[in-house]
């Protein structure tokens, strides 16, 4: 929380998980701050993956979400302005 106004100051910001229940927290820390964000995990089939690429590198979001292993490979998110792998024990 201390760092989200200051990442999203320097521009479009990715947040990978290695948990899927890491997401689900971080969506509801977004959603009671009012943030837009798109994601994509696992379960994302090829149509909603390709458009939640699409709306963030639109800059309709400035914050994708993401599983390592959904997002490890073959997504190109060109407008961000950091990356922020986080595997918490």
């Amino acid at each position: 929380d201390e760092h989200l106004d200051d990442l999203l100051a320097a521009g479009s910001t990715a947040i990978f998980f290695s948990r899927l229940s890491q997401i689900d927290d971080c969506k509801a820390f977004l959603d009671a701050r009012g943030l837009g964000y798109t994601e994509v995990r696992g379960a994302t089939n090829a149509a909603a993956r390709a458009e939640a690429v699409r709306k963030h590198n639109a800059g309709e979001v400035k914050i994708f979400l993401g599983s390592e292993s959904a997002c490890g490979v073959g997504i190109s998110l060109y407008t961000l302005a950091t990356m922020i792998i986080a595997s918490p024990q």
